[in-house]
């Protein structure tokens, strides 16, 4: 399966101080026996520089 993402978020101690950075990017997902396997290529508005993600849902 695939997905397409935006993501934005930052945090702050008002909402005058707040400019959220953002990022999109793209993924894979795979629904393995331990979990669902996510491998996402975002790029985001603060670091300009493309980054591999990985992660692992494990299954309880």
């Amino acid at each position: 399966m695939g997905a397409v993402f935006i993501d934005a978020g930052q945090a702050a101690q008002n909402w005058g101080d707040y400019h959220p950075a953002w990022a999109y990017g793209t993924g894979l997902r795979y629904r393995s026996p331990v979990g669902v396997l996510r491998f996402d290529f975002a790029k985001g508005n603060l670091v300009d520089k493309w980054r591999l993600h990985f992660s692992v849902g494990i299954n309880l």
